[in-house]
């Protein structure tokens, strides 16, 4: 979908996380901690990464974001 949007890409990953790793959110909490934050990086073709910005309003297609792009997630999680 090149016309998502990066909030509800986000969402999406979120869901995702979620749904494969329900143990995260588990294992948080029993140690008295909540999942804050998620952060992304586009693997860009010369192997650099460049940072995923959720908060900006331009679309996956102007991301450059595709079928077969690489994505680092980090899934934070704070006291």
């Amino acid at each position: 979908l090149p016309s998502m949007s990066m909030r509800n890409f986000r969402l999406k990953l979120l869901k995702t996380v979620k749904t494969q790793s329900e143990g995260i959110s588990r294992d948080a909490a029993a140690h008295g901690e909540q999942a804050s934050g998620l952060r992304a990086w586009l693997v860009m073709a010369d192997g650099d990464l460049s940072e995923i910005d959720f908060e900006d309003k331009r679309d996956l297609d102007w991301w450059g974001l595709q079928q077969d792009s690489h994505i680092f997630v980090f899934l934070n999680s704070k006291s």
